[in-house]
């Protein structure tokens, strides 16, 4: 196992090394559901409703707050304020790589690893092949389902303009989790001013409309898009040479077809539709005017963007492999030279044992030199006594 951070991010994970893979199946998601910040959509409904129905919403969709004051008693043995002081919007925010998923005051929120992703229009699929919670004991209770999944599964969120609707594995009501809306994290504090009852500033606030530019807070349809960006188009229209409905038409665009805003004309309302004359790319390179209200709120990503996200990929592949083979060769080196030491080392001791045998039979030689030495002078000293005992009976026989 290896343990990895997530860059800018303290969280960490446990990651199976097989997993460490580079691949080339990703999609590059659009930039904008990337950049967003995703709230969970009743903290938007709260910000129309009186301060008793602020309470009740958010109690039906987080019944830990009803308790929190005796949870806090509970953990800290200290009296709370109210619990509306520690409120914070749950939220998300997602790229090509993980999922990072907020939580409340004193609960643990979890983070998600993805492994790949598919995108078919307005549906994004993500295969989830790791988590981290940093305490489980305390993990927020809206991601039960979410912990309770053995990994890998797949998550799947399907837009609508500014929603975000998630499921788990596949879509249908029973597998259906939470839906978010778009926002910021400037919003995300406003509202939690709004709920603390602290100073407010609605100005901040991004009230979400759906793909075709509709609203659930006000009755127009408004569809405001970013230039540099790819959205799908809402149905099937004609793109001009002007900015103008009555100018020639440049190429036939279907329903869900991609195109990149160029450009932004002036806001004009056509059919209740308030909008702009956008200058637009498609995916075949044809360039020309459609009025927004032909666009949908709904991102997409250019094939020319998907075409650099692969290239890009293809060549941080390329270097990776290199590198891994860099990695293998210094392995393998390190491996010969280990085998090089091994064989020094055996070496070494043969030559130290040869050394220690020798030295062993050179003491055993001077041992034998010591007794014989020894005894030879013994036995000299032997044959001098005699021929001094025998010179010494000699003499007493001559007198």
């Amino acid at each position: 196992m290896l343990q990895a951070t997530i860059k800018d991010n303290p969280s960490s994970f446990l990651i199976g090394l097989s997993n460490l893979e580079l691949k080339l199946d990703c999609n590059h998601l659009p930039r904008r559901i990337e950049e967003s910040f995703w709230i969970m959509k009743y903290n938007i409904d709260i910000l129309t409703l009186n301060q008793e129905k602020v309470e009740e919403t958010i109690i039906t969709n987080a019944p830990y707050w009803d308790t929190f004051e005796r949870f806090y008693r509970n953990e800290t043995g200290s009296t709370p304020k109210p619990w509306y002081n520690y409120y914070t919007p749950l939220s998300f925010f997602i790229d090509n790589k993980h999922i990072e998923f907020s939580s409340f005051s004193y609960r643990a929120g979890i983070d998600l690893l993805l492994d790949k992703n598919n995108v078919a229009k307005n549906t994004y699929t993500f295969s989830v092949f790791s988590e981290h919670v940093s305490n489980l004991h305390y993990l927020q209770a809206e991601y039960d389902k979410l912990h309770n999944n053995s990994t890998p599964y797949n998550l799947i969120f399907v837009q609508d303009g500014d929603y975000l609707d998630m499921y788990i594995d596949s879509v249908r009501s029973s597998n259906y989790i939470f839906t978010y809306v778009r926002g910021t994290k400037e919003m995300a504090k406003e509202i939690e001013n709004f709920v603390r009852r602290e100073p407010y500033d609605p100005s901040k606030i991004l009230w979400p409309r759906h793909a075709n530019g509709t609203s659930d807070y006000d009755d127009q349809t408004i569809l405001d898009h970013k230039t540099g960006n790819a959205y799908l188009t809402l149905h099937d229209s004609t793109i001009r040479t002007e900015p103008d409905s009555s100018s020639d038409i440049v190429a036939d665009i279907k329903k869900d077809d991609v195109v990149t805003i160029l450009e932004k004309n002036n806001s004009i309302t056509i059919n209740d539709i308030q909008s702009n004359w956008l200058k637009v790319k498609t995916d075949t390179n044809q360039t020309g005017w459609v009025f927004g209200g032909d666009i949908s709120l709904n991102d997409a990503t250019s094939r020319e963007e998907q075409e650099r996200y692969e290239a890009e990929h293809a060549e941080l592949l390329k270097v990776a492999q290199q590198y891994q083979e860099k990695l293998e060769q210094e392995r393998k080196a390190e491996e010969e030279q280990k085998a090089i030491e091994q064989k020094a080392q055996a070496l070494r001791d043969e030559e130290e044992r040869l050394r220690q045998e020798a030295m062993d039979k050179l003491i055993d030689f001077d041992v034998f030199l010591y007794v014989t030495g020894g005894m030879l002078v013994f036995i000299i000293l032997l044959i001098v006594v005699i021929l001094i005992l025998k010179s010494k009976k000699k003499n007493r026989k001559s007198k």
